[in-house]
């Protein structure tokens, strides 16, 4: 293939595929729940049904999650843990929500 067509190629997959929302993973610490975990990563403690859902595999009771557990973040890249003292949101230059 020359380069003209790996670079034609690379241009049709970039417009036929839309933005796919970020996705990221953070590993639990100990102090962490989902509703700090959702108000750090989404501004919004009521959003903690969406790491929930994500998770249900490994989230028997969504009061008891523990330490050591990874969890995927759907729609944001957050750091890989979460100070389980943080209650201000992440920031877009931190690689918080991208909401």
């Amino acid at each position: 293939m020359t380069t003209a067509a790996v670079a034609a190629a690379e241009q049709t997959a970039k417009t036929t595929e839309p933005d796919k929302p970020r996705s990221g993973k953070v590993v639990i610490q100990p102090g962490n729940n989902l509703w700090k975990l959702s108000r750090v990563i989404y501004g919004r403690g009521k959003s903690y049904t969406v790491i929930y859902k994500a998770n249900k595999d490994q989230i028997r009771n969504p009061n008891r999650i523990y330490p050591g557990q990874i969890f995927a973040i759907p729609n944001a890249k957050p750091p890989e843990s979460i100070d389980p003292k943080r209650k201000e949101p992440l920031t877009s230059a931190e690689g918080g929500a991208a909401q």
